[in-house]
């Protein structure tokens, strides 16, 4: 039990360092930005649809909002993992992954923020934080 925890354990912490996980969270970076550019597509391009009332509810009740509940899930997954693998140190050391925590914790709080019951349900702040993973 003990042998396959620790290779497990292992083959994890591989995974986690390898370029293919850095290619696939990358691949999730830019799937989220091209997100991001169609939701927004309307108010980059100045045309005069209004955005539907229900992306902005407060409510995961639209495509929009179920993408970025996911990117948020996935990057706290990517943060999560990287904490478990490399540790707290060696995690912080790298100014990549610094910004990474604070974008994927902040997202956390906007999230809860919006979907939790309250007066403040502005779903755009999401989109808001979760576009400054988009900085080099």
């Amino acid at each position: 039990s003990r042998l396959l925890a620790r290779g497990i354990t292992l083959r994890l912490a591989e995974v986690v360092r390898s370029a293919a996980f850095e290619n696939a969270i990358d691949l999730a970076l830019i799937a989220n930005g091209g997100v991001l550019l169609m939701e927004q597509w309307d108010l980059l391009s100045g045309s005069e649809h209004a955005p539907a009332a229900e992306i902005f509810s407060g409510r995961i009740d639209s495509w929009w909002n179920v993408a970025e509940v996911f990117f948020t899930s996935l990057f706290v997954a990517e943060m999560c993992l990287k904490l478990l693998v490399l540790g707290f140190y060696e995690y912080v050391r790298s100014l990549k992954n610094c910004l990474d925590a604070f974008v994927s914790l902040t997202a956390v709080v906007v999230t809860a923020l919006v979907y939790l019951p309250n007066s403040f349900s502005d779903s755009r702040y999401i989109r808001y934080v979760l576009a400054l993973r988009l900085l080099p």
